[in-house]
């Protein structure tokens, strides 16, 4: 019962979003879904059926949405990391490799670097989420970045890190894509 296609589109601060489906934050809880828990086991970096499962999902949904399927050859693919650098590695690198050999991407993996791990941030809407981070503009320049995560909660730490790459990496355009999006 996995998706095969984005939800519609959601905006947050006029940058467009796409999610694979809707998420349950609460791990654990009785009605959490099966793909509640695929989002489960990819944030703690073990696929249930190995790293192609997330890829192979992600792939099938961008290459079915219009809109996003004639950017991939010209795009860079880097993620919203997580807070520290180890936990980023886990959940990421892995991943944005496998999907960029798929797809044709740049893998952007490495362009933005965590200096220093920090707090989980969830929830959090009025602090800075890129404050630790060491962004290399010059791979995002006039380039489409795909900035994915595995849920978006409130929206913040995309915006705050597409705002920067259009204002000051002067990427074309950023579109945010999540395997869910927090209900």
């Amino acid at each position: 019962p996995f998706p095969g296609r984005c939800k519609p589109r959601v905006q947050a601060d006029r940058t467009d979003c796409d999610a694979l489906d809707d998420y349950t934050a609460t791990h654990g809880i009785q009605n959490a879904t099966g793909y509640d828990e695929f989002i489960y086991r990819f944030k703690d970096g073990k696929p249930l059926a190995g790293p192609w499962e997330p890829v192979r999902l992600v792939e099938q949904a961008l290459r079915r949405e219009q809109n996003l399927a004639g950017k991939l050859t010209d795009a860079v693919l880097t993620v919203i990391p997580a807070s520290t650098f180890w936990d980023n590695r886990r959940r990421f690198g892995k991943f944005c490799r496998l999907l960029c050999e798929t797809t044709g991407m740049e893998d952007g993996f490495d362009a933005i670097e965590i200096t220093r791990s920090r707090a989980s941030m969830r929830g959090i809407r009025y602090k800075s989420k890129i404050e630790n981070l060491r962004i290399h503009y010059n791979r995002f320049r006039e380039r489409h970045v795909f900035l994915f995560d595995d849920v978006c909660n409130t929206g913040t730490g995309f915006n705050q890190l597409a705002d920067a790459l259009v204002r000051y990496g002067d990427a074309s355009s950023v579109t945010g894509i999540f395997l869910g999006r927090n209900t």
